[in-house]
């Protein structure tokens, strides 16, 4: 991806992201892109809390929960490289208690069945309302309590069987490999040699200002915050936080070349498709690697992971082929962390494929044109102009593509059937700005305009002073027609 396409992305973003948050009924929402280990976007929309009314900021820290995995797994992987384990080692060998287990088939687990998820192991036990903060998530003894009264839930090496008790289990053999604590191993081998000042596997409750976590909107449209609590035994699972510059930074790390945490062998082994998901009815196309969720978005094979901690949402995406980290971090418990980051690979997809020309005939006409029936993102696309709904986590899912008549004049070269396909699109400037567009017939205005002419502060056609300039280009987006349909 050249950087002018880059940056052309970024700039979309930007505006896009700002834009949808008044509309999308979340708390809040931080995204970042980085680029080769270069940070190209680190953005916040909305609010900290919401009951403080606090803003939120590109540096406040989330609990990225089950990204806690990708830094476990980062562990023994580091521990198998120093042979102090092996992978296909059991579980017992390092946590000789659970010999006397009553199902014998789990005393034959191996790390790397419960690293891959193919252990057969429950997801979080019998009791697991810690998710809800009815009671305290578990300590070293409950966790083992729990482990020792719960069998097998299935056969291992049958399918992906995700579970945060397997991964907390894994927590203790870092502690008996490594000879230190979770958290001290984690922070002297990942933290501190990637130099992360605001990432660790448990939130202390100090330092810079972490966000609040809210609830689901309720049936009267409120959120509530959420208290912040401790993970205890399950910080190997779900206990980490951190920024999204952050986590691009961690990400980037991961890439083979790189020369950090592992060699270039045990992370093409992290990588290596291990599972594939069974989602019924999802059309997405996901597996699982060793602590690394694994997706094709567009064609990218991407590796990262999400979480999902008490109103917090999360999603990172990271293309070793492209050199690209996408970061989503949401704080209510509804947050689309995951449709976000994949939208933002799908714009960085549309200017990847689209390079501006030298001397594109549509620049100046780029924007966002608003009416009573729509709002329309107007993009350039190489030789042509593209026109895009801003009301979704897919602005380009579905285009209208525009090309050129005239210098004023663009026909509606493809649409939905139920648009106005062939018809024209044309435009008004005054002072060599852009004041309207007819898109088929129908008025549309900058959106800053519109808003004004909501309020009826200014006429609906701003006067020209004869007759309009010829513009180089425009465009819109009605793929289903200017009205009901």
């Amino acid at each position: 991806m050249d950087r002018r396409s880059l940056e052309r992305a970024a700039d979309y973003v930007r505006s896009w992201l700002a834009y949808r948050y008044p509309y999308s009924n979340l708390t809040g929402y931080v995204v970042a892109i980085s680029w080769r280990g270069e940070m190209i976007v680190d953005e916040a929309n909305g609010q900290a809390d919401v009951v403080r009314g606090s803003a939120l900021t590109p540096g406040h820290i989330f609990r990225v929960a089950s990204h806690s995995k990708t830094f476990t797994a980062t562990a023994l992987m580091q521990l198998a490289e120093k042979g102090r384990l092996r992978l296909d080692e059991p579980v017992v060998s390092f946590l000789p208690w659970l010999s006397g287990h009553r199902d014998r088939r789990l005393r034959q687990v191996s790390v790397h069945q419960l690293l891959s998820h193919g252990a057969g192991v429950t997801r979080d036990g019998r009791d697991c309302d810690f998710w809800q903060l009815e009671r305290p998530f578990p300590d070293a003894a409950q966790l083992r309590d729990e482990v020792l009264g719960a069998a097998l839930v299935t056969e291992p090496n049958l399918a992906l069987k995700y579970s945060n008790i397997g991964y907390s289990l894994l927590g203790m053999v870092v502690e008996e490999a490594g000879g230190q604590g979770y958290a001290d191993y984690v922070i002297d081998h990942i933290v501190k040699p990637l130099g992360l000042s605001f990432t660790g596997p448990e939130w202390p409750g100090r330092g810079p200002a972490a966000v609040t976590g809210h609830t689901r909107r309720d049936a009267t449209g409120q959120r509530r915050p959420i208290p912040a609590v401790d993970t205890r035994a399950m910080a190997a699972a779900t206990g980490f936080y951190s920024t999204a510059a952050e986590l691009c930074r961690y990400f980037t790390a991961h890439m083979c070349g790189s020369g950090q945490l592992l060699s270039d062998a045990s992370k093409r082994e992290m990588q290596r498709v291990q599972w594939h998901v069974h989602n019924p009815g999802s059309e997405l196309h996901e597996d699982y690697g060793l602590g690394l969720h694994l997706e094709e978005v567009g064609g990218r094979v991407t590796y990262g992971h999400g979480g999902g901690f008490p109103g917090q949402i999360t999603r990172s995406m990271a293309e070793a082929a492209s050199g690209l980290v996408v970061v989503v971090l949401t704080n209510c418990a509804d947050g689309p962390a995951s449709e976000m980051a994949r939208g933002i690979f799908g714009v960085l997809d549309f200017f990847e494929r689209h390079h501006e020309p030298a001397r594109a005939r549509w620049k100046g006409l780029e924007g966002r044109y608003a009416n009573l029936w729509s709002v329309r993102d107007v993009v350039g696309a190489g030789a042509r102009l593209v026109a895009t709904s801003p009301d979704t986590w897919q602005p380009f899912k579905q285009c209208e593509e525009l090309e050129p008549v005239t210098r004023d004049t663009w026909r509606i070269a493809d649409t939905s059937s139920f648009g106005s396909a062939g018809e024209r699109v044309t435009f008004t400037r005054q002072d060599g700005v852009v004041k309207q567009a007819r898109f088929a017939g129908m008025s549309a205005w900058p959106e800053l305009h519109w808003a004004d002419v909501e309020k009826g502060l200014v006429p609906r056609l701003p006067p020209t002073g004869g007759r309009p300039s010829k513009a180089r280009g425009a465009g819109g987006n009605r793929p289903a027609g200017p009205g009901p349909h």
